[in-house]
This record gives structure tokens, C-alpha cells and sequence, in this order.
């Protein structure tokens, strides 16, 4: 007959730590306990020293436009910086991308949306697919 193996002891969940499967009521109280909720440590700083997971608040409709902004922003300094190297200097953002120097120039895909999105809108500006439409037709008759 085979034995199974002792389950891990596990670490008791302090008061206010939500495990897998007890429902919380999310009140004040909840988020005033000074514990992580990822990974059940005692919190003494904003961050967790065991995870590094920030200290869980109550969200609001501000947490949710900030979230958004950070997450869906593509204007940033970075990326002005980036644009102004690759007119003077091409060659050199791209050798500094593959070196690892990532941090401070824009993402490429971002970049890439940013100045198609740039393109669209010159394009459209300037009536420049109506008058290439408008020559399409004429050239075939």
C-alpha cells in the first residue's frame, strides 16, 4: 500500500487575507489590515517584501482613469525623445534598442501605431487619396 505524501504545512491566513475560496465583504475595514493579499505576508512598507506586490486600497472612479491613462497612453516624453533621435541620429536608437537601453525610448510597436496613426491623419488632411483616385480614373480612359 502506498503512502501519501503529508500535505505542506500550511501558513495560517491572517485576519483580512482572503484565501481561494472565502468571500470577503470589501469594506473599509477589509483594506485597513496591513497585510499583502497576493501572498499573506505582514505589510510594513506601501510594498510587500516577500512578492513586492503594492498594498491593495478601495478602488474608485480616479484609480480607474489613472489605470487607464497609464495603460493606454502613447504620447510621452520618451516618445519625443525617440522621434528627435531618429531624425538626427537613425542607426543609433535602433543599436541602443538591441543593447538592452530600453527605458528610455518608446516602444517600437507603440511608435509604429504613433506615426501610422500621424500618416492617416496628414494623408486625410490633404485630400491626397481623392486626387490619387481621381487620377486612377482618368489614366483608364
Amino acid at each position: 500500500m502506498q503512502e501519501q505524501p503529508a500535505a505542506a504545512p500550511q501558513r495560517p491566513m491572517p485576519q483580512g487575507a482572503a484565501g481561494p475560496k472565502q468571500p470577503v465583504r470589501l469594506d473599509s475595514a477589509y483594506f485597513d489590515v496591513a497585510v499583502c493579499r497576493d501572498c499573506a505576508a505582514p505589510l510594513e512598507t506601501p510594498f510587500c517584501g516577500q512578492c513586492g506586490q503594492k498594498r491593495a486600497r478601495r478602488l474608485g472612479w480616479k484609480d480607474l482613469r489613472l489605470e487607464t491613462w497609464q495603460h493606454w497612453r502613447l504620447f510621452e516624453i520618451s516618445s519625443v525623445q525617440t522621434l528627435r533621435r531618429l531624425i538626427t541620429q537613425p542607426g543609433y536608437v535602433a543599436r541602443e534598442y538591441v543593447m538592452g537601453m530600453r527605458k528610455k525610448h518608446m516602444h517600437p510597436l507603440k511608435l509604429l501605431a504613433f506615426l501610422v496613426v500621424i500618416l492617416i491623419l496628414v494623408i486625410s488632411s490633404n485630400s491626397f487619396l481623392s486626387i490619387c483616385s481621381i487620377q486612377a480614373v482618368q489614366m483608364k480612359k
